[in-house]
């Protein structure tokens, strides 16, 4: 298989960790009896954790892409 970037084991456990944290904020809302019970605040603040997360392995990549 031809990979065009390599990447760190941990950019790739990091990448695992948000994809993780995608499924159990997915579980929690579909599991949600009473509405508004996970707070708007509260996904806003797991986007944002996210968002800093992908950020950072994109830009690792970036570097990785660049060395070459």
């Amino acid at each position: 298989m031809n990979r065009p970037y390599t990447m760190s084991e941990e950019d790739f456990y990091k990448l695992e960790s948000v994809r993780d944290s995608i499924d159990l904020v997915q579980l929690l809302s579909g599991e949600v009896t009473r509405p508004h019970s996970v707070s708007p605040q509260l996904y806003s603040s797991f986007l944002d954790l996210m968002k800093d997360e992908i950020s950072t392995l994109i830009q690792s990549a970036k570097t990785e892409l660049s060395m070459r």
